[in-house]
């Protein structure tokens, strides 16, 4: 009985112990864990970051009215995905595509991209990004982390990323 009480409550704690950013404006919401920092930062392009130690998440929404009536399958081509390793081959030393593919994310169809890079010449950075779009906006969700800390946070922030719903 007392164990049956104390998952109970663990449970229970699991469940209050969270954050929910809802945006008004570009229609969507995410959860971060309580003891996630959270920063609201529409001026350098993220509207949303969220860190806790060397992991952060964040989203960035791009409206498009050329987005407007297609799928992500349309948008996220092979010229996107040439685009995308150009510009952060551009940013980063050593970078390094590991995968690219179309997937589910909560019910949504998202194009999935990941990468290796150097972080500070002596790290590896590991990051994966989600693409979706929906309502003439372009969704970006990014998780990234060095590589030496990315298998213990790697359960929470795909947590914080399957979490990510449209709200209209």
């Amino acid at each position: 009985m007392k164990k049956a009480v104390i998952v109970l409550l663990f449970s229970i704690s699991l469940v209050y112990s969270q954050q929910v950013y809802q945006s008004q404006l570009n229609g969507f919401k995410i959860t971060y864990p309580d003891d996630w920092e959270i920063v609201k930062d529409e001026n350098s392009g993220k509207e949303i970051s969220g860190k806790s130690g060397a992991a952060d998440v964040n989203v960035v929404v791009k409206e498009n009215k050329s987005f407007a009536n297609k799928t992500i399958e349309q948008i996220a081509d092979e010229n996107f995905k040439n685009a995308l390793v150009e510009m952060y081959s551009s940013i980063f030393d050593n970078f390094e595509l590991l995968k690219s593919e179309f997937v589910s994310l909560n019910g949504n169809s998202a194009y999935s991209f990941s990468y290796k890079c150097d972080l500070f010449g002596e790290h590896k950075l590991l990051s994966i990004q989600y693409f979706l779009v929906n309502n003439s906006r372009l969704y970006g969700i990014t998780a990234a982390c060095p590589e030496e800390f990315f298998k213990p946070n790697e359960k929470i922030m795909g947590d914080i990323i399957n979490s990510f719903a449209f709200t209209e």
